[in-house]
């Protein structure tokens, strides 16, 4: 498995430094706005940007004949999905460190920057993420690299949607539903758990399902 993540990152060793980078300059340039509601946007900038090239892996495997011959190695089409999307998870873990370190040195210098806000945008930055991941890996097995900008598309919009989605009926529940631990908590908060929470079972569920997808794939 090592090995396999390793094959991943020194794939795309190159945007995995220029995302990370990347992501730096424009949280910096986002914070010295200084408008409240872009500092929110910049909760979602590194993760965004991280995992990015997590999702550039199956181009570079196809594009170098490394998907076909990792069926010739001792591998089972399990282990190959798993390395997928542990790369996956701790590209988004990197994004997450990232934004915790830049709000904290800005939170230093400037003071007011990590509040409750900001730390639930950074959770919903992080269930966006992993529901675009979820969406992603299936249907590229499904469709092929040659379809990967269509999946990208997909994807974001799916994380997105499923945002908003969440929110709309979120709404709706706090108006008609008498829930005391609703109506007493802080229904931010609740709302990004609830979301994240999500996020995190698609995830798994999309595991399976793109198993099931890899091993049915023929090359």
């Amino acid at each position: 498995m090592k090995g396999l993540l390793l094959n991943q990152y020194f794939s795309v060793e190159k945007s995995f430094w220029m995302y990370l980078f990347g992501s730096i300059l424009l949280v910096g340039a986002l914070f010295m706005v200084g408008n409240t509601r872009i500092e929110r946007v910049a909760t979602f900038v590194p993760i965004v940007f991280m995992v990015s090239p997590a999702l550039e892996v199956l181009k570079h495997e196809s594009s170098s004949g490394w998907n076909k011959f990792a069926l010739t190695l001792p591998l089972k089409r399990r282990q190959i999905v798993q390395s997928h999307y542990l790369f996956f998870v701790s590209s988004v873990l990197i994004g997450l460190v990232i934004t915790m370190l830049l709000f904290s040195l800005v939170e230093l210098m400037k003071g007011n920057v990590l509040t409750s806000s900001s730390v639930n945008s950074i959770m919903n930055a992080i269930g966006i993420g992993l529901i675009m991941g979820a969406v992603a890996y299936p249907l590229t097995y499904m469709l092929g690299t040659e379809k990967s900008d269509t999946v990208l598309i997909t994807a974001v919009f799916s994380s997105i949607g499923l945002l908003l989605l969440g929110g709309f009926i979120f709404g709706i529940l706090l108006e008609t539903i008498p829930l005391t631990f609703l109506q007493q908590g802080n229904p931010d908060v609740l709302f990004s758990l609830g979301y994240l929470t999500m996020g995190i079972v698609i995830y798994l569920v999309s595991y399976f399902w793109a198993i099931k997808i890899y091993k049915q794939k023929e090359y």
